[in-house]
């Protein structure tokens, strides 16, 4: 009965479609979308399109319209619904693809699933070559996401997309997204493990190139978003003493010692160095390590930080949990004409506000406190500003240095990582 019933709305939808599609062609060109189409006209359908899923239907149809799944032509030959999503996907018409798999979805989650799996291989396939394909495979998932904005393993596959480019603070930034969004028990194993891959390649990858400082940064990025397991903090106390960094090995032990069952294995670590695991708290009681101090601006519960970018004055909040620092639209626009920016490309964001796309400038100097940063990259986002910043500090820029928050004295300690 379900599949009667799913069959007869499928018709009636497509049916209506051919009314609409004669009456109304020129109005369904000008639907209200964000996203740009690269086709102006769909190839037809052959027989040769992927066979018929079991559970599934079909329609008569041979011809897709611009936009609407409603205008879809019928006539005698019969085609798989599944090729008329596949061949969507493939004309790169993902606005519509997302409408035919919505009213799939909204008539049988069971069906709906089928095609799910269908993208999933259709955006496996565009990852493969994640450089060539980098602009299919957002706007893909971005139209996917405009409605199904929680769905755990699209987000993942977001997630291993910007592994693959090696945009690993974006990567990170999704993890911390697909986190949020995963309540069942199975969603958590699923995502557990999918993060303990990513952190074991990328371990694996920096310390066989021995980029021991930028595989720290990245540590130490999991950990301000709250991602960092006990084992991730094992294994950078192991990278720190690797390092030569004792002070910050015997910094993260302290955290890690508060777990009895980590104890043992912190002091055995110790001993392979030759080092004693005495407490980093016993051994010092000073910031003596840093080189210079920048006073912040408390605001609530957040802290300000002044800086200077290319000429022009800004204050922005310290955020340890963004992976680039970002300015807004409003005030790019009011910089210094002297302000030597340079564009470089477009980039999707996920934020504590949602999805939203942003410009990448390169940015000829970047200072904070007494140090003058060449080179650096800002992310331009339209957002509201406010009265105490303009943007966001990122960890591209706090990366580069050595750093400790003082909340009680309102000051982050620097010394320039070399």
């Amino acid at each position: 009965m379900k599949l009667i019933t799913f069959i007869c709305a499928l018709i009636l939808c497509f049916g209506i479609g051919y009314y609409t599609g004669h009456q109304g062609q020129n109005a369904t060109n000008q639907g209200s979308h964000t996203i740009s189409q690269h086709h102006e006209s769909n190839p037809p359908i052959t027989d040769t399109m992927s066979p018929l899923p079991a559970g599934s239907t079909t329609c008569n149809c041979s011809t897709l319209s611009e936009l609407p799944v409603t205008a879809y032509k019928l006539n005698r030959t019969q085609t798989p619904i599944p090729a008329i999503f596949s061949q969507l996907l493939e004309a790169e018409k993902y606005i519509d693809a997302m409408r035919l798999y919505h009213t799939i979805w909204n008539l049988s989650q069971d069906n709906a699933h089928l095609f799910k799996q269908q993208f999933i291989q259709y955006l496996k396939r565009l990852i493969e070559f994640p450089l060539q394909n980098r602009e299919k495979v957002i706007a893909a998932i971005d139209s996917y996401l405009n409605d199904f904005y929680d769905d755990i393993d699209i987000l993942l596959i977001l997630a291993d997309f910007y592994d693959k480019q090696e945009l690993f603070y974006e990567a990170l930034n999704t993890f911390q997204l697909v986190n949020s969004y995963a309540f069942t028990k199975e969603d958590k194993i699923k995502t557990h493990e999918a993060y303990k891959q990513f952190m074991k390649q990328v371990n694996e990858a920096f310390m066989n190139s021995e980029n021991l400082s930028e595989l720290i940064n990245i540590y130490t990025f999991a950990d301000n978003t709250g991602l960092l397991t006990k084992t991730d903090r094992y294994q950078l106390i192991n990278i720190h003493l690797q390092s030569g960094n004792e002070y910050r090995a015997k910094a993260e032990a302290d955290n890690l010692a508060e777990h009895h069952e980590w104890r043992d294995r912190i002091s055995a670590l110790f001993k392979t160095y030759g080092i004693s695991s005495s407490s980093h708290a016993e051994n010092t009681g000073n910031n003596s390590t840093f080189e210079s101090s920048v006073t912040l601006i408390k605001h609530a519960n957040q802290f300000i930080v002044p800086v200077n970018l290319s000429g022009t004055d800004a204050q922005l909040l310290l955020d340890t949990g963004a992976s680039i620092t970002t300015i807004s639209k409003v005030f790019f626009e009011t910089m210094n004409s002297s302000s030597n920016m340079t564009y470089q490309s477009s980039q999707y964001f996920l934020t504590a506000n949602g999805k939203t796309n942003g410009d990448i400038y390169l940015l000829d100097t970047f200072t904070l406190g007494n140090y003058t940063i060449s080179n650096v990259s800002i992310a331009v986002l339209d957002y509201p500003t406010s009265n105490h910043s303009v943007g966001l500090l990122g960890m591209n820029i706090l990366q580069q240095f050595q750093f400790e928050i003082d909340q009680k004295n309102s000051l982050i300690n620097l010394r320039r990582e070399h």
